[in-house]
């Protein structure tokens, strides 16, 4: 043989040794899922109806059950858990390893062997396992993925306990004005976070609760109305809500109830439904504490109730607190008055403001303009009321919120500052 054959030869060899590791390289990939040839003897709500709360039932039968993944650990609200759900209900499957969405991602189907596993609950959620990783093939049978669960769309107050576990969308929804614009969770301090969500059209509301090991723990949370789809949960007698993927809340749209639209053409508030010593907590308005913990507070004196801010005995080096109305249409000449007072004066703390370009949530990012107005001063009697006089807002125009703020600090300024009988006309 010459040279130029064995060169031949040479490259010949090496070529087919390159052919023959593309071809290899297919067989690398993660083999489809096998068609799962087990059948469901049980449904998961005839499953979950063989739970007693707050007991431990070890399954000895060969039940069987379906269901397709609708939650799992890939964002991180989720720890060692999916959700599954067939046409009758939803449970929570429990397992000892993590990253399960790379075996059961959204959307898989999968058969769950119940003998040997165990039901349970946790604070009402009914649980089934825990399958560790040794033994989860004895118990798991894994069919196709790629089935789209559509969410069950029903209304806040029509929520019951067949749903927990199982994807469901809310519509005209919003997060209530102390709760839109924040973060989901604490993803510094890995704290979980309880958030409220308020339906529009009604007085129902329901807990939104997300990890701090959530992915999306340090977004924000939406400030518009629209929709709501998540997988709901229970915590004792109350109903909970976890987000799968923040991109699934369409809540774009204006927000609704008070401090929507353009606003109320009228406000009369005397705070009398206040609760003494309690943080105002009415509807449309809100109450902040922009430096400091203080915020406004309703107060009961001589049989009158108000609301109240004070640095007096406050464990902050400083405190900064806004009560803040709701919107007001300014379309037409509007008249603000109101009546302030003050105790045990020490400094002068109190002012009022106005904003047109506040969206009810992000107070950060609105302009405010102080109002000219009188207010309780130092040569008033302690507790005795002196009226604002007319505040003229005609020269104000859209949407406007009036701001009440209070500044001090327990060292240089704890004067005890009342409004009350806020009207706008």
């Amino acid at each position: 043989m010459n040279i130029s054959h064995k060169i031949l030869l040479s490259v010949l060899a090496v070529l087919t040794l390159a052919f023959s590791s593309c071809v290899d390289l297919q067989f690398d990939e993660p083999p489809a899922a096998d068609v799962c040839t087990l059948e469901a003897t049980h449904t998961i709500a005839e499953l979950k109806a063989m739970h007693t709360l707050g007991q431990t039932e070890l399954i000895s039968e060969d039940i069987v059950i379906r269901g397709v993944v609708v939650a799992d650990d890939r964002a991180g609200n989720w720890y060692r858990s999916i959700e599954i759900q067939d046409e009758t209900a939803g449970i929570q499957l429990r397992f000892g390893i993590t990253d399960l969405y790379n075996n059961f991602p959204i959307g898989r189907e999968i058969w769950v062997r119940c003998n040997g596993l165990e039901l349970s609950d946790y604070n009402g959620l009914i649980q089934l396992g825990t399958i560790e990783e040794a033994v989860l093939d004895d118990f798991i049978c894994r069919g196709d993925g790629g089935k789209d669960i559509q969410p069950t769309v029903v209304s806040m107050g029509d929520l019951t306990t067949d749903m927990v576990s199982t994807l469901i969308q809310l519509d005209e929804v919003q997060f209530d004005l102390a709760d839109a614009g924040q973060p989901f969770a604490d993803p510094v301090n890995l704290q979980a976070v309880n958030r409220v969500l308020e339906d529009c059209n009604s007085q129902h509301t329901v807990l939104v609760r997300t990890s701090g090991y959530a992915d999306f723990a340090g977004q924000k949370t939406p400030v518009g109305s629209g929709t709501f789809i998540g997988i709901l949960s229970v915590y004792g007698d109350e109903f909970q809500l976890l987000v799968r993927d923040p991109s699934e809340l369409a809540m774009d749209n204006e927000r609704c109830g008070p401090g929507s639209g353009t606003g109320l053409t009228s406000l009369q508030e005397d705070f009398e439904t206040g609760v003494n010593n309690q943080d105002i907590d009415f509807e449309g308005w809100l109450n902040l504490a922009v430096k400091g913990t203080r915020r406004w507070q309703a107060k009961e004196f001589n049989g009158n109730v108000y609301a109240q801010a004070t640095a007096y005995n406050s464990s902050d080096t400083e405190n900064e607190s806004w009560l803040i109305t709701p919107a007001i249409d300014l379309s037409e000449p509007r008249t603000l008055n109101f009546e302030s007072a003050q105790a045990y004066w020490n400094h002068d703390g109190l002012s009022v403001w106005i904003s047109t370009d506040f969206d009810g949530v992000n107070f950060e990012n609105a302009t405010w303009t102080q109002l000219s107005c009188t207010l309780a001063g130092e040569n008033d009697p302690y507790h005795e009321w002196v009226p604002s006089g007319p505040v003229d807002l005609s020269g104000f125009s859209g949407k406007g919120y009036i701001g009440f703020r209070y500044t001090g600090d327990p060292v240089n300024g704890t004067t005890s500052y009342r409004i009350d009988n806020v009207d706008i006309q």
